[in-house]
């Protein structure tokens, strides 16, 4: 949002739910399966997008974005600890929603699973961040599935016979700030 970023808010003080979203969609990004169904002709691992808190979602479908639906800090000794909860939705169409589909065929509860795996393997679970001098931190201290779920999508298509859902997968990371100056905390500890 340039009228944020023109105000002088800057990398040095984003806010952490920010910060573990863009992880996030880095890990999804550098997944080869998911951009060979969500990158489009070309390829793009960017047609996986990212999309804070503020910005509507594409209705391109198939695609799968990522955003932030909400946050809480609570606080603790030392520290606070947030919750970030990271939505993937993963949106396409159907002209038949109801229809039967061949037993043993791959389909939207694989790629569901698929992308599970992605959020959850020990690299991404705890969102290895790589600093400019330090190495890798670890940013998260863990990754929960708390929910998946369907919805129709109401789009103008929807008139024309194309039936529009989203399958929603929320995750929530436990994360450490920095009391005072609401950094992640890993990135205090090594002045990155």
């Amino acid at each position: 949002m340039k009228w944020v970023t023109d105000a002088g808010f800057t990398f040095a003080n984003m806010a952490p739910a920010e910060m573990i979203l863009g992880c996030h969609v880095g890990y999804l990004r550098a997944d080869s399966m998911l951009v060979a169904l969500f990158g489009g002709a070309a390829l793009n691992p960017l047609a996986i997008k990212c999309v804070p808190f503020g910005r509507p979602l594409s209705l391109e479908a198939p695609g799968l974005s990522a955003t932030l639906p909400n946050f809480d800090r609570q606080p603790a000794p030392g520290v606070f600890i947030e919750s970030v909860t990271i939505r993937d939705v993963i949106r396409f169409h159907s002209e038949d929603p109801t229809g039967e589909e061949d037993l043993y065929e791959p389909g939207l509860m694989t790629v569901a699973s698929h992308l599970i795996g992605v959020v959850t393997a020990p690299a991404a679970r705890q969102l290895n961040y790589t600093t400019v001098s330090h190495g890798v931190v670890q940013l998260a201290t863990r990754v929960d599935l708390t929910e998946v779920s369907t919805e129709q999508v109401d789009s103008p298509q929807n008139g024309e016979g194309v039936n529009l859902f989203d399958l929603r997968l929320d995750f929530k990371y436990r994360i450490a700030v920095k009391v005072g100056d609401p950094r992640l905390w890993p990135l205090v500890t090594v002045s990155e």
